[in-house]
């Protein structure tokens, strides 16, 4: 039998030894721990989950940008490798690639909150589908926030908040169906909302309104279809609106209002079958207006009252059978001058007197493209009015074979060739370019006055052009222009 006291010996040595191996096992995890938190952000190591390549400020040790990708589909938020963040407190620029190899289903945002000197962040190719309240913290110095192809579908309530030096934000080429009314808020700076390509179907109300000194707002090749002025409260600075490859069918009652900076309005490739009268209500400084690739048959005699200084107006690839004197008679004045803008090619325009303002804006217009676009124009003449002994050229100041403007300058020449468009056919009719018919030999019966009525702010600009509206029954009248006023002259 062993004694006590060798046995309270035994028993002492057996506690020592496991207190030394609980000591070394916690040596060497602590150990660990320090190897994994000194992970080097800037080091080329091939195992590596996160890659990284580091730029210095000046050749020193301070980092500055960091330009990451993303090697491994595991790689979650408690991975080492984002602690080594934390060395570089003086970060300015953070870039963010996910490899193919690679995934990530988050915003690091645990780590960057950290990063106050952060100016610009981008991340491209992760998968990431919410952006969550304050996803970037309160980093009031960010200037640039790029999110692009990364799988976002929703935009939760202040995702992006309190950022009040941000100037650009980024979100094209995601999936975003939803942005919360409030997701935008106290960006005083911000200039530049990029939301191209994304699944979106409509906008709430005041969405924009704490981006007062927004000036490009890009909305194209999405799906939306309905607009109202709630939409765009609050943008009174927007220079740019780009709303083009979306489903909008229709523009209401001043619609772009409150946008009374706007300089360029894009709706190329909607669907939009009818503009309201007072659809461009309130644009008093737009420049560029582009309704291409369209479904417009009519348009109202006022439309472009409200929108007086557009000097380039894109109306290509419509359904329009005839654009009248009415139609453009709020912007003539500026069509006339050297960079102005007036296209309308692949519509369906029927050859009648209706036309007959071209004439004269082709012979007046300083713009040698515009001129050239006008003599270009074809339309379709029905057979059964087609009289070749009334197509000849002459000396008719609407012919456009004579040159009636002052531009000593212009070595453009002008020349007309046989009646061949005659030969094409479309349902029947003749395509012939305008130019090759004299204007008074346009046809106008009496059925073909203005499809619509006159402009109904005509007052607006100090003139009553009532008489306008008997116009197309001047059978074989001669138009003329007297100091910006278009006459018809009775020829017996």
């Amino acid at each position: 039998m062993t004694p006590p006291s060798t046995r309270n010996i035994g028993l002492v040595l057996m506690i020592l030894c496991m207190v030394c191996a609980m000591e070394t096992l916690a040596r060497i995890t602590t150990n660990k721990r320090r190897e994994k938190s000194n992970i080097n952000l800037c080091s080329k190591d091939i195992d590596m989950k996160l890659a990284c390549h580091c730029s210095h400020e000046d050749n020193r040790r301070t980092v500055m940008e960091v330009d990451c990708l993303v090697l491994h589909e595991e790689f979650p938020q408690s991975d080492p490798a984002w602690q080594s963040f934390r060395q570089h407190p003086n970060l300015k620029h953070f870039i963010l690639t996910v490899h193919r190899n690679g995934y990530m289903s988050y915003l690091p945002s645990d780590i960057l909150k950290y990063q106050k000197e952060l100016r610009t962040i981008t991340i491209t190719y992760a998968d990431i589908r919410e952006i969550p309240t304050y996803a970037f913290g309160n980093l009031t110095k960010l200037e640039n926030i790029t999110l692009i192809r990364s799988q976002i579908e929703v935009l939760d309530m202040h995702s992006f908040a309190n950022h009040e030096s941000l100037r650009g934000l980024n979100l094209e080429e995601n999936q975003i169906v939803d942005i919360d009314r409030y997701a935008f808020t106290n960006l005083p700076e911000l200039q530049e909302l990029l939301l191209t390509k994304n699944n979106l179907t409509t906008l709430h109300d005041e969405m924009f309104a704490d981006l007062g000194n927004l000036a490009k707002l890009k909305l194209n090749e999405n799906l939306i279809s309905i607009l109202t002025k709630e939409m765009f409260k609050g943008l009174g600075n927007l220079r740019q609106l780009d709303l083009s490859i979306n489903n909008v069918k229709y523009i209401g009652d001043a619609v772009f209002a409150e946008l009374w900076s706007l300089q360029e309005l894009d709706l190329e490739s909607n669907s939009i079958e009818r503009l309201s009268e007072r659809a461009f209500d309130g644009l008093n400084n737009l420049r560029t207006l582009n309704l291409k690739n369209n479904k417009l048959e009519t348009l109202e005699s006022g439309v472009f009252t409200g929108a007086p200084a557009v000097t380039s107006l894109y109306l290509d690839n419509n359904l329009l059978d005839t654009l009248t004197y009415s139609n453009v008679l709020p912007l003539m004045d500026n069509l006339v001058n050297h960079t102005s803008i007036l296209s309308l090619s692949g519509n369906t325009f029927v050859c009648d007197c209706r036309l007959n303002w071209m004439y004269d804006l082709r012979n007046r217009t300083k713009n040698i493209d515009l001129r050239r676009s006008l003599d270009k124009m074809v339309c379709s003449l029905d057979k059964s009015q087609y009289d070749p002994s009334k197509h000849t050229r002459s000396n008719n100041k609407y012919n456009f074979n004579h040159r009636n403007y002052n531009d000593d300058s212009d070595n453009y020449e002008n020349e007309l060739g046989p009646f061949d468009d005659l030969q094409k056919s479309i349902d029947g009719n003749a395509m012939i370019e305008l130019r090759n018919i004299n204007v008074e030999h346009l046809p106008c019966t009496e059925d073909l006055s203005d499809p619509t009525e006159l402009p109904l702010s005509r007052e607006s600009i100090g003139m009553d052009l009532s008489w306008l509206s008997g116009a197309g029954t001047c059978d074989f009248g001669l138009w003329v222009s007297i100091v910006g006023l278009t006459v018809c002259l009775l020829v017996a």
